[in-house]
């Protein structure tokens, strides 16, 4: 598994967006998602601060999907359904590997 900042990661109000790891009153810094200052106000501050968010839920989105990813494969073993090449099984292994850099 790779040895990513463990979350939960969180969003800064800045300029540019900052997404990092709540440390006491701050926050210390993973990254940057570049937009226009006050994004609730254009299009494309909006879509800034939805990128700063889902970067920021990406551990989460990786635990979760690799609880589900391996409950799954459990079921499917006990209950001798094969299906561990359907499209979900491969796709979740995909971004499991791209997340954690084993496919790369």
């Amino acid at each position: 598994m790779s040895r990513h900042t463990p979350g939960p990661w969180s969003v800064g109000n800045t300029d540019p967006l900052l997404f990092g790891v709540k440390r006491g009153n701050g926050m210390a810094p993973i990254g940057f998602v570049y937009g226009p200052s006050f994004p609730e106000r254009s299009a494309l501050g909006s879509e800034a601060l939805a990128n700063a968010r889902l970067i920021a839920a990406a551990p989460d989105l990786l635990e979760a999907l690799q609880m589900i990813y391996s409950e799954t494969a459990d079921y499917i073993r006990l209950n001798n359904l094969g299906g561990m090449d359907n499209q979900c099984m491969k796709l979740s292994r995909a971004a499991i590997a791209k997340a954690t850099g084993e496919g790369a």
